[in-house]
């Protein structure tokens, strides 16, 4: 086993059965990242990210869903293989994640602080009130001026960005070696967000946790980020170190992504949007996926949907264009 890998994710598919017939969300999904590494996943809404993270959680909901083929391992150990029992003592222990909601994420009946202990108590076998001591630190580690305050406090009545610190605080709360967010700045207006960004920053390498980052916003992951992958209607279209990628786009969907994105410049200049729309996933193209909105499409696009393969050092490209 390679020492320095820390989650692998092979041939992942995951399925959904609905009352409108059967969706596949994820697809040939294959990626590995090393500890203390940052990997963003990008895409439109729909693309099957947050399914990928919810896969590695264990926590795709059965039914209607169900991963129905695949592989993913932590330093080795599979994690598709565990019982609930012991995926229950991964989960929040080695593996925790920030939702991308916490108002909805965080229980309403119960303080913060007793929200943030509750891991340590299960995971950590502490006595409640050493937890909430414990939970106090975090909240100040996470950038909070009156933690014994905000511990007492319900999350009804704190602000978008105090909820979003609580939720970091309890995914770090047992050092987990892998730290999932989910759009952990989704409704948070710049200020915050750019607090929030630093924070990841520090944290990470305070605790050494390799990172999930979960985004639409290309900006974003350009701050956070080693390496992104670019997903499309279930399945990894490109991959590459942020400079590259940012840099040097290959797949016409990554190139889109990146021409739509607004900047800050003395000559503005009009966005340019991706035609069409996300096709309807009860009835998919054949073919490339993005074919009905690509203006670079070929006659093999409608016909075969290419592989996923390496381009250049570092680059993994899913297009015709460079098979």
């Amino acid at each position: 086993m390679d020492n320095e890998k820390l989650i692998e994710v092979n041939s992942l598919e995951v399925l959904f059965r609905t009352s409108g017939g059967q969706i596949t969300a994820v697809s040939d999904v294959s990626f590995e990242m090393k500890r203390g590494e940052t990997l963003g996943i990008v895409g439109e809404s729909g693309s099957g990210k947050s399914v990928v993270s919810l896969s590695i959680m264990g926590l795709v909901p059965n039914p209607p869903g169900e991963i129905s083929n695949g592989y993913i391992g932590l330093e080795g150990r599979d994690l598709l293989s565990l019982s609930q029992e012991q995926m229950r003592a991964v989960r929040g222990n080695e593996i925790a994640m920030v939702f991308q909601e916490p108002m909805t994420s965080l229980n309403p009946l119960h303080t913060c602080g007793r929200q943030i202990g509750e891991s340590l108590v299960l995971h950590g076998s502490m006595e409640r009130s050493s937890a909430i001591k414990s939970a106090i630190e975090l909240l100040s580690q996470v950038g909070i001026r009156n933690p014994k305050q905000i511990a007492k406090s319900y999350p009804h009545q704190l602000s978008g960005g105090m909820r979003q610190r609580v939720m970091i605080a309890m995914a770090l709360a047992c050092r987990p070696k892998l730290l999932i967010a989910d759009e952990p700045t989704t409704a948070l207006d710049v200020t915050i967000e750019a607090q929030i960004i630093a924070l990841m920053k520090k944290l990470k390498e305070q605790i050494g946790a390799g990172i999930i980052m979960i985004s639409h916003n290309l900006a974003l992951m350009a701050q956070v980020c080693d390496r992104i992958i670019v997903m499309y209607c279930g399945r990894i279209v490109e991959e590459g170190t942020v400079t590259s990628l940012l840099r040097e786009p290959k797949h016409p969907y990554t190139v889109g992504l990146i021409a739509s994105t607004p900047t800050i410049t003395e000559n503005r200049v009009r966005l340019t949007p991706i035609e069409g729309s996300v096709p309807n996933p009860f009835s998919m193209p054949t073919g490339c996926a993005f074919h009905p909105r690509c203006r670079d499409r070929m006659s093999e696009c409608e016909n075969a949907m290419p592989e996923l393969k390496n381009h250049q050092a570092n680059r993994r490209v899913r297009c015709w264009k460079y098979m």
